[in-house]
């Protein structure tokens, strides 16, 4: 199939890099793959449909839902089937008439989570009458898995006595990095030897540096890390904590487990579905609750062979569950159906995993 991924999320977000992932996969699976980023501004729209047009697409994968309303509306792509990787979260939307008129141009929705599909449709009830798949985000198992650190903690200056917990995640409103800096400081006053470590950019940067100083919690800004030293940041934590209040099938997580990395993570969203809920994996702790983030964290911490052990089922969970090739084969599933006209999808409002 000639497949045309349309995003326009900036390329340091877990949207930039699922796509990255799915363009690879399904490239390695024999098919031409054209990625196109349309643009908010009306100088440069004209560029993307020229650049579908050239391609000709069999099916057009959105990702934001400015991406799939970009591609409802493209005469380039009028007759092309578009599939919408449903990417919005209850509570950061307004869904309204656009939505509903988008909806009536979609052949399908790719939901990365159960959660996401009951929540789409609640708010959206309109996309009840589309196609509906889901297809869980996947792993690289062979790049995120464990091994050495390598001089991860001689470069940023951290002693081996030291304990490493670990968020990645954009420095934004949402991903609850402060109720780390207050979990944290509670096994602090408990006299545990720690730092905090974020990996992410964003404009909460310095408000976060303030709340860690008043907190007394050493924290350490990585920034936004490259491949091979986001790889060591995992490898070197004792724990990983992904406090975010709101979650779709979070990137970092599954990385984190699929590296056999020891997670804490807030209930939120899909991210049960991905760690599971029975604590072998990871331990889930409610959002915004730092009592129980700090009460998860000092489990792990106090107690090596369970903070292995835990790591080894991650990594076993993300092998036997969400490899890369899943995610992969299931979007190919969904887009070849879609290209054949629905022969092999779901009715309106039903679903094929």
């Amino acid at each position: 199939m000639r497949i045309a991924l349309l995003s326009s999320a900036g390329p340091r977000t877990g949207a930039a890099a699922s796509f990255t992932k799915l363009a690879a996969g399904l490239e390695a699976r024999g098919h031409e793959v054209c990625r196109l980023a349309p643009d908010v501004g009306a100088a440069r729209r004209a560029i993307p449909g020229a650049t579908a047009a050239a391609f000709e697409p069999e099916v057009v994968l959105a990702d934001q839902a400015s991406d799939a309303a970009w591609a409802a509306a493209a005469p380039a792509l009028r007759d092309v089937p578009l599939v919408y990787r449903y990417n919005r979260v209850h509570g950061r939307r307004d869904a309204g008439a656009p939505e509903r008129r988008t909806a009536e141009r979609l052949a399908g929705c790719i939901y990365q989570s159960r959660f996401l599909h009951a929540d789409a449709l609640a708010h959206e009830p309109w996309l009840a009458s589309v196609p509906a798949w889901e297809v869980p985000n996947g792993f690289d198992t062979e790049w995120f898995a464990p091994g050495p650190a390598g001089a991860f903690r001689a470069r940023h200056h951290l002693g081996a006595s030291v304990r490493i917990v670990l968020t990645v995640g954009a420095l934004t409103a949402g991903k609850a990095q402060e109720v780390g800096i207050a979990a944290l400081s509670r096994l602090r006053r408990d006299g545990l030897d720690l730092v905090y470590l974020l990996a992410g950019e964003g404009g909460h940067g310095a408000e976060l540096r303030s709340r860690a100083a008043s907190a007394g919690v050493p924290l350490h800004e990585l920034g936004w890390l490259e491949a091979g030293e986001l790889q060591e940041a995992y490898r070197a934590a004792d724990v990983v904590l992904h406090p975010s209040d709101h979650e779709i099938f979070p990137n970092a997580v599954g990385e984190a487990m699929a590296c056999g990395c020891a997670v804490v993570a807030s209930s939120a969203g899909g991210t049960p579905e991905l760690v599971g809920e029975d604590g072998r994996a990871g331990l889930l702790v409610p959002p915004g609750d730092a009592a129980a983030a700090a009460r998860a964290v000092g489990l792990l911490l106090a107690d090596f062979a369970r903070r292995a052990a835990v790591g080894l089922a991650a990594r076993t969970r993300i092998l036997g569950e969400f490899p890369l090739s899943r995610m992969v084969e299931g979007t190919e599933r969904a887009l070849r159906a879609a290209a054949v006209g629905g022969r092999d999808a779901p009715g309106p409002g039903g679903l094929l995993d």
